[in-house]
């Protein structure tokens, strides 16, 4: 059984997470920078505390393009290696 101090404590425990509970204002934000599984932002009124639910990556349209133009040059390489081969083997 409980006291009457411990009911009370747990009352205004009670109250307390319903005022919190009460303040939560969701908002969802994209970084594209890491910042932690916790940060914090400045805003006028104060500071707003963000946790990490999701990570998502994005894949960029020029790293593809990239890898394009890295095989090419590969591949002309390669053949520039093959070509240099028989043109001496001719020049013999």
């Amino acid at each position: 059984m409980l006291s009457r101090e411990q009911k009370q404590d747990r009352e205004l425990l009670g109250l307390k997470e319903m005022e919190m509970a009460k303040r939560v204002d969701e908002k969802t934000i994209s970084v594209f920078e890491h910042a932690g599984p916790y940060f914090r932002l400045d805003t006028q009124d104060g500071y707003r505390h963000y946790r990490l639910i999701r990570e998502k990556q994005v894949k960029r349209e020029v790293n593809a393009w990239l890898q394009v133009f890295g095989v090419l040059l590969f591949s002309a390489g390669i053949m520039g290696f093959v070509l240099e081969r028989r043109l001496f083997k001719s020049a013999l």
